[in-house]
């Protein structure tokens, strides 16, 4: 008998083994794999998730609701409900990381602008729309409908947010001091006739962006926040 015939494939002579099909498709797929998972990260680290984001986010509106407001009631003395009176009827003011609870009506204390949110919301308080109609500019009521149908407004919760403070460079405000701020608050038996985008007892925060010049501040426009919605 050969002896060569008895000797064991591989190494040391005779027969070699031959690579098992199955082996080379796993090495094709973990190779392919690879390549895909190096071009994702690759596509990942050069994307703009920042613009992505603020697209999303300003693009898409917050879903519209079906409001049940209540009943105008042009009798009733809001400051004689004792409900409403038991509601936290000061103002919550923020500037940066300082905050502030007014209680003693010493707005001047911390800022002008303050005032006059003081004024717009008391005016709002005892529905007198002609107080609450000059607060605006002239700008403002070209593309919106004067106060004139307006209740005594339950207003509570009353939180006011300094965002920005800049002068106008440019313009026909040029030289205007213009601040915008985060406004929010609440409304007892809301009826809809101040506020007809929120329900009772709920906050939807405005921006509002108020110009002041010659020592004359007014609200040139209040504008609704925008939110990334789910489907």
């Amino acid at each position: 008998m050969d002896e060569n015939n008895n000797k064991a494939p591989g190494k040391g002579g005779g027969l070699s083994r031959k690579p098992k099909p199955d082996r080379n498709r796993k090495l094709i797929t973990a190779a392919v794999i690879s390549f895909a998972v190096i071009a994702v990260l690759l596509f990942l680290n050069n994307f703009d998730w920042d613009k992505r984001v603020l697209d999303t986010i300003t693009s898409r509106k917050a879903p519209r609701h079906d409001f049940v407001f209540a009943k105008p009631d042009y009798d009733t003395d809001i400051f004689k409900d004792p409900q409403y009176l038991d509601k936290n009827l000061y103002i919550l003011y923020t500037d940066g990381a300082e905050s502030a609870l007014i209680t003693d009506d010493n707005y001047l204390m911390y800022s002008d602008t303050l005032v006059f949110f003081a004024e717009y919301f008391d005016a709002a308080k005892n529905g007198d729309a002609e107080r609450l109609n000059v607060l605006f500019t002239d700008e403002y009521w070209k593309e919106h409908n004067k106060y004139s149908d307006l209740t005594m407004q339950r207003i509570y919760n009353i939180e006011i947010t300094l965002l920005t403070d800049d002068t106008i460079v440019d313009g026909s405000h040029k030289g205007y001091r213009r601040r915008t701020y985060d406004i929010g608050y609440m409304i007892m038996k809301n009826d809809g006739l101040f506020r007809s985008d929120m329900d009772s007892d709920s906050s939807v925060p405005l921006v509002f962006e108020l110009l002041t010049y010659g020592g004359v501040t007014k609200i040139n426009s209040i504008s609704s926040y925008n939110y990334m919605v789910y489907d």
